[in-house]
């Protein structure tokens, strides 16, 4: 008989996420494996070589990892300044109507402009900085609720809070209530317990 605390706290989990992503979980299991658990998922490829000369590029979603590593050690206010200069280089560069590039700044580095604690940053940009969170919270969520492995998806937004600074967290509005309830519900559906979609269904 499944957990029925185990069972509300998902069907309220899938809820804020069907809301807050605009997406519906599959019934199907299919991308559970028979030991409960989701595939690995593929590598993103980090470079493409141009189609001339073998020139390496590198990838935004690799930059943005080492960008990760290197601003995760960085003092947060030192940062808001570092991540101001960026932007207003880029605005030099394009023109001060140019909208902000930010898909290969680190969540910490958008968390600075989210939560805007200098002052220095704009309404526009507080705004922007928030949609990119939330956009890289989309693309992690709508894969698994698709795919129908919610247990994959809850245990990798455990390791994903795990690897946050507070600065982010507070930036994404998750708390130590959001990672318990997705480590539960991790725990339970891993090779135990039938799939929790099929329980809920």
């Amino acid at each position: 008989m499944a957990n029925l605390t185990g069972t509300r706290a998902a069907a309220l989990m899938q809820a804020q996420l069907a809301s807050r992503y605009g997406v519906a979980a599959r019934t199907s299991t299919a991308a559970v494996t028979a030991t409960g658990t989701a595939p690995a998922a593929q590598p993103a490829k980090t470079a493409t070589s141009a189609s001339k000369g073998d020139v390496a590029t590198i990838s935004p979603a690799a930059r943005r990892a080492s960008a990760q590593i290197a601003d995760a050690k960085k003092d947060f206010t030192a940062l808001s300044k570092e991540v101001r200069a960026t932007l207003d280089a880029q605005y030099k560069s394009a023109g001060k109507t140019a909208t902000p590039k930010l898909d290969e700044l680190s969540g910490r580095a958008l968390a600075a402009i989210a939560l805007n604690q200098t002052g220095g940053f704009s309404r526009t940009e507080v705004s922007a900085a928030k949609a990119a969170l939330q956009s890289r919270e989309r693309e992690s969520a709508t894969g698994a609720i698709k795919g129908g492995s919610f247990a994959a998806y809850s245990q990798t937004l455990v390791t994903q809070y795990d690897a946050m600074s507070s600065e982010e967290r507070q930036a994404r509005g998750w708390s130590e209530r959001t990672r318990d309830a997705a480590a539960t519900l991790a725990a339970q559906t891993n090779g135990a317990m039938p799939s929790l979609f099929d329980q809920m269904g």
